[in-house]
C-alpha cells in the first residue's frame, strides 16, 4: 500500500510480457504495477546462515523498479534487519532497471554491502538478479512457436489417414499395408499416443491440451468427425495400432473359430455396456484409473500397467481365432466412435439417441446435486470469490494455506497451524535442541529406549522405504549428510576424507537401526548412530495441518490447498504445476490435483560449493558421497502428502527405470525429469499437462 495507496488487491499473471508477476490492481481493475516476490530463484543465495526473499514493486512499464523490501529471510536477524533497515542500500537497488538485472556488474553499479552485513546484502542483490536472469530466460524461450516433433508426428498421421480413407487411395493394397506399418511404429511403438477413455474424460476435467498437445487433439477430432460426417470410421481402420495388429493377426484363417450366433448377439452389446459403466464411473469416481479398462497403455511399455498389459495380450492372442476380437467385443472406445457415426441422409433420432440423451441429463443432475444441496443448505453465505490465504514459517522454510471457504477468525487458524508446526518441529526435527530425534541421536546407547508414537511411525515408515528401494532411502546417513554441509552443523569449506567418509560409513546403515512398532521402542546397533527425517517431515506435518483446518472449520467439508516447503495437500480440486528443474520460474508440468498431494525432490535448489566442486544433499549410504544420477527432479502424486514427500525422495533414489515400477506397485504417480527436462512417467491420463 506504500507504493500504491489505490490498490485493493492482486490479479494472477497474465500471459503476456510478465507471465510470472502478479500485478496490482486498484477498484476498477485498472494496472497499477506488479509485486515481484524473488523466491524461488533466491532460495540458493545464502547469506551467512540462509537465504532470504524480497518483494520487488515495478511500474506498470515492467521495466521501472519502485522499491525493494526484504519480506521473509533465514538469515542472521540482525543482520537482516541492519539491510532492513539500510534505507540508503535498498534504493539503491530500486534504481536499476529491471532489463539490467539480469547481467548487472554490482561493482560497476556501485551496490556495496550493507556495513556489518555485507553477506546478507549481496545475498538480497543476488537474490533479483537471479530472479530477474530466469524472467529473461523465459521470455527468450516462450515467444518461438514451434511444432514439436511429436506433434508434427501426430498431425502428419491425422492428415495420412483422412487421405487414405477419403480418396481413391484407399484402393491400393500397398499403400494401406505401408501405411498400416507406420501407423504401428510411428504411433504405437514411438509415440505411444492412442486414444482412449482415459484421454477422453482427462480432456473432459481438464479442457483441450491446446498448447501442448494440438497434434493429438487433431488426432482425436479426426477421429470423431469423420464417422459423424462420412459415416467411415477411419481411426480404427487405419489409425489404431491395437487394431492393425490385430487384423494382421487374424489373417491365419486356418486357425479361425466361429463364434455361435447367440453368443455373438450378447458379446455385441459388451463394448457399449463398457462404455456406459466407464461413463457413469469416470463421474462417480474421478479418480479411478480408466486406462485399467483397455489395452492401449500398454503401447507405452515403459509405464505399462499389468492391468492394461493384460487386456492387450488377450486381446491379440484371441484375434488369432476370432478376428478383430478385442476391436468387435471389448473395445469402449471404438464403440464410442461407432456411436457417433452417421448414418447418413437417412440418420433420424432413434433410441440410441433418447438413452444417450437420459444418461447425459442423469449424470448432469448427479453432479450437480451436492452443489445444489450445498447452496440449500449454505444460505445466502458465499465463498470468496478468491482463496483466502494465511502464511508463516517453519522448518526453515515458509507455509501457505489457501481456503476457498470464509473464516470468521483467520488469526486464530493460523495461530493454531504454526502451534502445530512449531510442536512437530520442536518434537521430531533433529536440528531442533531437546527435541526427540535429537535426544535419539544424542544418545550412545544400544538398549531399547521408548520414543514418542509420532516417531515411531515415522521412522517404520523411513524403514519401509529403505526396503522398497534396496537401502537406497537410509534416514541414518544423517552424520554424512553433516559432513557435507547440509545438517545442522551449518556448511563445511571442504570435502569430508575418504578416511572420515570410511569411519562415519561405520555408524550408517538401516539394518543398524532396529523399531519395534507394538511396544514403540527404537534401538541403536551403533552407539554413533543417528537419523534425519528431513525427507519425511514436511509431508507428516502437512497432513497434520489438514487435521488441524477439518477440526476448526467443523463437518463442512472444507477446500484448501496446503503448501509447506514445496510439498502440497489439496482437499477439492486445484491447479498447480511442477517447476522445471533447470527453470524455477518456469513450471514443467501442470496438472490438477484433486484429493490428494504432491511432493517433488530433486538437485536444482539443495546443492552448494565443496572446494571446486557442487554437491548436492541426497547422499548415498553405500559410498558416503552424493549420489550421482540423471534424475535432476522427482514429483509423486499420492492420497497422503507423508507418502508423496517419502516417495518423492525414494523414487528419484531409484531413478531410471526402477522408479516407475516401484510407483506401479505402490499405486502413485510418478514424474522424472532429467537434466533436459526429458520426463518418464508413469502417468495414465496423457491430457494432464
Amino acid at each position: 500500500r506504500g507504493f500504491f495507496p489505490a490498490a485493493v488487491g492482486l490479479r494472477e499473471p497474465e500471459a503476456t510480457q510478465h507471465p510470472t508477476w502478479p500485478q496490482v490492481v486498484d477498484g476498477s481493475s485498472k494496472l497499477l504495477g506488479f509485486a515481484v516476490r524473488t523466491a524461488p530463484a533466491s532460495d540458493n543465495v545464502r547469506g551467512y546462515r540462509g537465504p532470504t526473499e524480497s518483494l520487488v514493486v515495478i511500474a506498470p512499464d515492467g521495466s521501472t523498479v519502485l522499491g525493494v523490501r526484504l519480506r521473509t529471510s533465514f538469515d542472521t536477524s540482525d543482520y537482516v534487519d541492519r539491510v532492513r533497515d539500510d534505507s540508503d542500500f535498498l534504493k539503491l537497488l530500486a534504481a536499476q532497471r529491471v532489463e539490467d538485472w539480469p547481467t548487472i556488474d554490482f561493482r560497476k553499479a556501485g551496490i556495496e554491502g550493507v556495513s556489518g552485513a555485507t553477506q546478507t546484502s549481496f545475498a538480497v542483490a543476488e537474490g533479483l538478479r537471479r530472479r530477474f536472469a530466469a524472467d529473461a530466460a523465459l521470455r527468450q524461450k516462450t515467444p518461438a512457436a514451434t511444432i514439436s516433433p511429436r506433434n508434427a508426428g501426430l498431425f502428419l498421421m491425422a492428415a495420412g489417414s483422412l487421405v487414405l480413407t477419403l480418396t481413391r487411395l484407399r484402393a491400393s493394397r500397398r499403400l494401406r499395408t505401408a501405411w498400416h506399418v507406420a501407423a504401428v511404429v510411428v504411433l504405437g511403438m514411438w509415440l505411444g499416443d492412442l486414444l482412449s477413455l482415459a484421454l477422453f474424460a482427462g480432456w473432459s476435467r481438464h479442457g483441450l491440451p491446446l498448447a501442448t498437445a494440438s497434434g493429438f487433439v487433431a488426432l482425436a477430432a479426426v477421429a470423431l468427425l469423420t464417422p459423424l460426417t462420412t459415416q467411415r470410421n477411419v481411426y480404427c481402420q487405419h489409425i489404431c495400432p491395437h487394431g492393425i495388429v490385430q487384423g494382421w493377426l487374424g489373417r491365419f484363417r486356418r486357425w479361425h473359430v466361429r463364434v455361435p450366433e447367440d453368443w455373438k448377439s450378447w458379446l455385441n452389446r459388451l463394448p457399449a455396456a463398457l462404455l456406459l459403466m466407464a461413463v457413469v464411473v469416470a463421474v462417480i469416481v474421478p479418480g479411478f484409473d480408466l486406462a485399467s479398462l483397455e489395452p492401449f497403455n500398454a503401447w507405452v511399455l515403459r509405464g505399462a500397467a499389468v492391468a492394461s498389459a493384460s487386456i492387450a495380450v488377450v486381446g491379440l492372442i484371441a484375434s488369432l481365432f476370432v478376428p478383430q476380437a478385442y476391436c468387435r467385443f471389448g473395445c469402449p472406445t471404438g464403440a464410442l466412435l461407432k456411436f457417433v457415426r452417421s448414418g447418413g441422409t437417412h440418420d433420424r433420432f432413434g433410441v440410441r439417441d433418447a438413452v444417450a440423451g437420459l444418461l447425459l441429463m442423469s449424470l448432469g443432475i448427479a453432479v450437480s446435486l451436492p452443489s445444489v444441496s450445498g447452496l440449500l443448505t449454505s444460505g445466502t453465505t458465499r465463498p470468496p470469490s478468491s482463496p483466502q490465504e494465511l502464511h508463516g514459517e517453519a522448518f526453515g522454510t515458509t507455509w501457505s494455506v489457501k481456503l476457498r471457504v470464509p473464516i470468521e477468525n483467520p488469526s486464530s487458524l493460523r495461530q493454531r497451524i504454526a502451534t502445530e508446526l512449531e510442536r512437530i518441529e520442536s518434537t521430531l526435527s533433529h536440528w531442533r535442541t531437546g527435541s526427540a530425534t535429537f535426544d535419539f541421536n544424542a544418545s550412545e546407547t544400544t538398549l531399547e529406549t521408548e520414543q514418542p508414537p509420532e516417531l515411531i511411525q515415522l521412522v517404520a515408515r523411513a524403514q519401509l522405504l529403505s526396503q522398497a528401494t534396496d537401502g537406497a532411502f537410509d534416514i541414518t546417513v544423517a552424520p554424512l549428510v553433516n559432513a557435507w554441509g547440509f545438517g545442522p552443523d551449518g556448511e563445511t569449506q571442504r570435502a569430508p576424507t575418504d578416511v572420515e567418509i570410511a569411519a562415519m560409513l561405520e555408524k550408517v546403515g538401516s539394518r543398524k537401526l532396529i523399531v519395534d512398532v507394538a511396544a514403540g521402542t527404537l534401538r541403536k546397533q551403533h552407539p554413533e548412530l543417528k537419523i534425519d527425517l528431513g525427507a519425511l517431515l514436511q509431508g507428516y506435518a502437512a497432513d497434520r495441518v489438514a487435521e488441524v483446518i477439518r477440526k476448526e472449520l467443523g463437518p463442512q467439508q472444507a477446500e484448501f490447498l496446503i503448501e509447506i516447503g514445496g510439498e502440497l495437500l489439496a482437499s477439492g480440486s486445484w491447479t498447480v504445476a511442477i517447476e522445471s528443474p533447470t527453470n524455477q520460474a518456469q513450471p514443467i508440468r501442470t496438472l490438477v490435483l484433486t484429493d490428494a498431494a504432491l511432493a517433488t525432490s530433486g538437485t536444482s535448489r539443495s546443492t552448494r560449493h565443496v572446494g571446486d566442486q557442487v554437491v548436492h544433499h541426497f547422499i548415498s549410504p553405500q559410498t558416503g558421497r552424493p549420489v550421482t544420477s540423471p534424475v535432476t527432479s522427482c514429483s509423486v502424486r499420492a492420497p497422503t502428502c507423508l507418502a508423496a514427500d517419502g516417495w518423492a525422495t525414494a523414487l528419484w533414489l531409484a531413478g531410471f527405470p526402477h522408479a516407475t515400477r516401484l510407483a506401479d506397485e505402490q499405486g502413485l504417480t510418478v514424474w522424472l525429469f532429467d537434466q533436459h527436462g526429458k520426463c518418464q512417467t508413469n502417468e495414465s491420463d496423457p491430457s494432464v499437462q
